[in-house]
């Protein structure tokens, strides 16, 4: 067993950048377990970025120029949300009914 270790060691942790890179990792989870409720926004907000920079990406090499796409991209963004929210916002509101939950005064 030791030897299939070292072996494993030998193969992929002889190089520097694969320890950084595991060092790396490892300060993130801490990090992550530590501040996690703190920094989920912040992360979230990271990735919505870069997909929407994408979008604004493609619509500038398509010909828009820079701030229409960035207009764009935003309310493209911003439309799938409000759908998103009306969709699964009507699916939970449907059980309650017409007009609302009863009251014990409706008896």
């Amino acid at each position: 067993m030791r030897e299939v270790l070292t072996r494993w060691y030998q193969r992929y942790l002889s190089e520097e950048e694969a320890v950084i890179l595991l060092m790396l990792l490892v300060v993130a989870l801490v990090v992550m377990l530590m501040f996690g409720e703190i920094l989920a926004p912040v992360l979230v907000a990271v990735i919505l970025a870069y997909l929407m920079q994408g979008v604004a990406n493609v619509l500038r090499h398509r010909g828009v120029p820079a701030e229409l796409s960035v207009a764009l991209s935003t309310l493209l963004f911003l439309g799938g949300f409000f759908a998103v929210l009306f969709v699964f916002g009507a699916a939970r509101l449907a059980p309650v009914g017409r007009f609302g939950p009863r009251s014990a005064r409706d008896d």
